[in-house]
């Protein structure tokens, strides 16, 4: 007979395997009622709160929330007594002898009552009436059931809660779970450990056969429901769950046979004193053979958004589920609620308020999840941002339904995977104040194949032919080579002796000597270090010594002295030939050498003011020639005194900034007293904010110009740190007259900054600081920036997407919108002090443009405290 019910049992398997669904709902929490205090019973309203069947577990059977069996019974009722005889189903009552127990006792069985109870109507109780005292084994009082063929493999999953009169156990053993093969075996085993006279059981023990197992501390309450996972593997792994949290994960080489049986309940008992009536209530049974079957819903609190804590269960459902609330260990007081149902799905985190208040919206849910196989151990992760009514803070990455890590990028690299894996990946979004939005939608991958050893050698390189270019240059050419793999590089050889490896099939050999004969011959190599064979050697000789060039290159040409201001004149000037190239330019100011320069321009600049200078220039080429100095131009430096045309000022005498033709954003910023002479306009952040407390800025129009000098007075406080990062914040912005009055300040034609940034870290020194952004004239028709366009057009960004940044300046270009293009120049050897006024003066002065070519005559100058501590 049971070998025709486990045959029945296995044909049943195999058909609930096909109904599994694809996707899993996701909890969600819609309402939380009650008292947050321990001891205090709080009860979670929403959807899909448990969301376990049969079949998205992958269960065999179960005996679930509806207190029924799979192939047992349809309905019962409470009272109900589970049968004693498994002729009819696979379930059957496996002791209800009661060794030496009082006379009149109620026959100890196991039947459903309706309360207490998890799920559901009913749960089934297992009894055991105490009185008997004495080192005797008594009989029990539980169940069982054949589950058929698992080819060394079973998981089960229940919640059982023990109630006693007193709170007494039997201080022997009293066995929870017990499975042996039919007839006689090794028997595993789990048993509640530790309990004396008046005591609870301090922990659980294990046993497999003769072999004890690990024994974690427990501290069992009497009347608490507790969640009890385990599983046994081929060949000979055990695991053990309690409330979600791995115990036992042990490998003792004991392993159970295909025939093994499962029994559950107070299976028996032994004990050396008298001990109280035993109940033992177990709900949501379930078991099966493919993979583990987690608890129906694991229900946690936090008070803080990172540390969770679990909560006893108190009744589970789908949409309402109630928890007996214990904060021991729970660090602060604005408490949170989640739910994990048993598909392994976690609800966005709901607020429940007790004094915490602040943000409850969790972010969206991360979309675009993608899975990129890279090797047979890595599986690389990207996905779309997600948003916040806050701020997003970060992402939890779970795989195959544990949390595996927590990233504040959009993208993870999986590493230290095994080949020919399946791995499945979920992602959620979290913010500052805890609350996390519910996973996406799963992604799987397959790591690739193991690779095998690649000892193939790649084809003789074909074709090598030597060119010789100079009396010190042969280059070299060839054919690519092939392989089973990939060719990833060629060995050249001189003489027999390895000159260098390359990656192209070409080679220029420099530094010969001249009339000299060299062969060479070139192999082909892999990843995996496989050399092919030399090829055929070829010979070339180098050509005989050049003669010493001792031609001077011609004169320059066209020079043109421009006043800039009273302390700088820029010069340019026509390219020079030579015979065989030019290699720079000498400038002499008044007949004395100034500078050497590669360009031909040139700014002198610290000059003194209403003063004439004359200067002359020469070329000059690789060998030392140098030509003859051009026609001598002068040029006399502006007065000192000239200021120019006054475009605005503004003392911050009160805060009708708009009647003084300000706008935007007019109420911003506090007018207060202690300026440089009268009010100033103070900004202030608290510590580590990322704006003002009192505002933020204001725009000013005025008429455009292409040179500009601005002045002003600034002061910073003790403490003041800046960003922390390169850039930001920006003091003034002044963009230029392509965009709108009200365009935004971040992609733009042109924009310039005036600014002081903090050095990131101690001792957060202050440094002067000149900007530009250029995005919206980068030009990509002339190839994909990061280029140099300055001698081809003028119709490019002057910041470093389209034009190279001067000597001590840093660039920035990258694809944003279309380009966000960026040069920056930093002090690097000036800094002010705080609370201290200085004066701060501003130069700007557009460049020329030629033969539609801006020429690099533009100037960015800035001065504080009257010392000048950026030229460009």
């Amino acid at each position: 007979m049971k070998t025709k019910m486990k045959r029945i049992l296995i044909l049943a398997l195999t058909l609930t395997l096909f109904s599994i669904p694809a996707f899993a709902a996701t909890p969600t929490i819609s309402s939380v009622s009650g008292t947050v205090s321990t001891g205090q019973t709080l009860t979670i309203t929403g959807a899909n709160l448990v969301n376990e069947s049969a079949t998205n577990a992958n269960w065999d059977t179960a005996f679930q929330g509806n207190s029924k069996m799979y192939g047992f019974e349809s309905s019962v009722s409470s009272g109900t007594a589970l049968k004693t005889s498994p002729a009819n189903d696979n379930w059957y009552l496996r002791d209800n002898s009661q060794g030496g127990q009082p006379s009149g006792a109620i026959q100890n069985n196991c039947k459903f009552i309706n309360s207490p109870k998890l799920s559901g109507a009913l749960s089934l109780e297992c009894r055991v009436y105490g009185g008997k005292s004495g080192n005797t084994n008594d009989g029990g009082s539980g169940f069982s059931a054949y589950p058929g063929s698992s080819s060394g493999n079973f998981y089960f999953r229940y919640y059982t809660r023990y109630r006693t009169n007193n709170g007494n156990y039997p201080d022997v053993y009293t066995k929870m779970t017990v499975t042996q093969p039919a007839g006689s075996g090794n028997m595993w085993y789990l048993d509640l450990a530790g309990a004396s006279a008046g005591q609870t059981p301090q922990g659980l023990t294990t046993k497999y056969g003769a072999v004890s197992g690990p024994s974690p501390s427990l501290n069992l309450q009497n009347d608490r429901w507790y969640c009890i996972e385990g599983a046994w593997l081929s060949p000979g792994t055990y695991k053990l769950w309690v409330d979600g949290v791995l115990l036992v994960d042990t490998s003792p080489g004991v392993s159970m046979p295909d025939n093994a049986y499962p029994q559950w309940g107070i299976i028996n008992f032994r004990s050396n004193s008298v001990y109280a009536d035993i109940s033992q209530n177990i709900d949501n049974l379930a078991f099966g053979h493919t993979s583990r079957i987690y608890p129906s819903s694991i229900i946690e609190i936090s008070g803080d958004g990172s540390n969770w804590k679990y909560q006893e269960p108190v009744l589970l459902s789908d949409t309402s589920s109630q928890i007996k609330v214990n904060l021991s260990g729970v660090t602060g007081t604005s408490y949170r609620v989640r739910v994990t149902n048993n598909a392994q799905q976690t609800s966005a985190v709901y607020t429940i308020g007790g004094g915490g208040g602040g943000d409850t919206q969790a972010p969206s849910v991360p979309a675009g999840l993608v899975a990129s196989v890279i090797s047979s151990s890595q599986i690389n992760l990207a996905w779309s941002a997600s948003t916040d009514n806050v701020g997003v803070t970060g992402y939890k990455i779970y795989r195959g339904g544990t949390l595996l890590t927590t990233v504040t990028g959009i993208s993870y690299n999986n590493t230290g995977l095994s080949a020919s894996t399946a791995y499945s990946y979920r992602v959620t979004a979290i913010d500052a104040a805890g609350n996390e939005s519910s996973q996406c939608t799963a992604v799987s991958a397959t790591t690739q194949a193991a690779q095998v050893t690649d000892t193939t050698k790649p084809s003789i390189p074909a074709g090598l032919a030597a060119s010789v270019i100079s009396s010190s240059q042969i280059n070299l050419a060839w054919s690519a080579s092939t392989d089973n793999v990939g060719v990833t590089g060629y060995k050249i050889y001189r003489g027999g002796t390895l000159l260098t490896t390359v990656t192209g099939t070409f080679y220029n050999n420099t530094g010969l000597t001249a009339s000299t004969a060299y062969s060479y011959r070139v192999s082909a190599i892999d990843a995996a270090g496989n050399e092919s064979s030399q090829c055929t050697a070829v010979s070339a000789t180098t050509q005989a010594a050049q003669v010493t060039d001792t031609t001077k290159p011609s004169v320059p040409a066209g020079l043109a002295a421009s006043v800039i201001s009273s302390s700088q004149i820029n010069l340019s000037w026509s390219a020079s030939t030579d015979n065989v190239g030019v290699t720079g330019y000498k400038i002499y100011r008044g007949g004395t050498l100034l500078t050497t320069t590669t360009s031909r321009t040139h700014n002198d600049t610290g000059l003194s003011a209403s003063t004439a200078y004359s200067y002359r220039v020469s070329a000059i080429d690789a060998a030392g020639n140098e030509s003859s100095q051009c026609t001598a131009v002068s040029a006399t430096t502006q007065a000192g005194s000239s200021t120019g045309v006054i475009l605005f000022q503004e003392s911050f005498g009160d805060n009708s900034f708009a009647s003084r033709n300000w706008y935007d954003n007019t109420a911003h910023g506090t007018v207060v007293s202690g300026g440089q002479s009268g009010n100033c306009l103070q900004w202030a952040w608290s510590q580590g904010g990322t704006t003002a407390t009192n505002g933020g800025s204001m725009r000013m129009k005025f008429t455009a110009t292409d040179s500009l000098y601005v002045s002003f007075y600034v002061k910073f406080q003790s403490g003041w740190r800046g960003s922390q990062q390169s850039y930001h914040p920006h003091m003034i912005l002044i963009p230029s007259n392509l965009d709108s009055e009200y365009a935004p300040l971040a992609n733009n034609y042109l924009n310039t900054y005036i600014e002081f940034v903090s050095d990131v870290g101690s001792p957060y020194t202050i440094r002067p600081q000149l900007a530009i952004q250029d995005e919206k004239r980068v030009n990509t028709s002339n190839g994909t920036p990061p280029n140099n366009l300055t001698a081809i057009t003028e119709n490019r960004s002057v910041a470093y997407c389209n034009t190279p940044v001067s000597s001590g300046a840093s660039g920035i270009c990258y694809a944003d919108n279309p380009y966000y293009s960026a040069n920056t120049w930093k002090a690097s050897s000036a800094s002010v002090s705080t609370n201290v006024w200085h004066h701060v003066e501003v130069y700007f002065k557009m460049n020329t443009i030629s033969g539609g070519k801006g020429l690099s005559n533009g100037i960015m100058q800035k001065w504080v405290d009257g010392a000048l501590v950026i030229n460009k």
